[in-house]
């Protein structure tokens, strides 16, 4: 949401709207809508996601109700404008991020992923 208010000509309403698709998707740092690589965010169409494609967190979230289509494009369109401004956005491809993230730092956990990879590793959730 940092990112988000250094843009310059997001209005209070725009944040308001991104925000609540960010606490719907239970996201905390942009690593949490990021693949595996750090390399991009996926171009899955978001206002199609329901509540069990949120994040799993050990936090406590606020309810959120799912976003409107307008949400999710206002969401979609900050993060093209913060984070890949350099991306050609043609439909169903992944927005490359200007800057890729870098390695994974041991912090403490806020939210779970499917999977985790090290330099010689792929761990993988089994929800068996």
């Amino acid at each position: 949401m940092e990112a988000f208010c250094r843009l310059p000509s997001v209005t209070r309403r725009q944040l308001e709207q991104a925000n609540h698709c960010r606490l719907f998707l239970r996201a905390i740092t942009l690593s949490d809508i990021t693949d595996m690589d750090g390399d991009c965010i996926d171009s899955i169409p978001l206002e199609y996601l329901d509540w069990r494609a949120r994040l799993d967190s050990p936090l406590l979230w606020p309810w959120q109700p799912q976003p409107t289509k307008k949400m999710w494009n206002v969401f979609r369109r900050l993060i093209r404008e913060a984070f890949c401004s350099n991306h050609n956005f043609r439909r169903g491809e992944p927005y490359a991020l200007d800057s890729p993230l870098g390695r994974w730092r041991h912090v403490p956990v806020q939210s779970y992923h499917n999977a985790y990879r090290t330099d010689d590793r792929l761990y993988l959730t089994c929800h068996c």
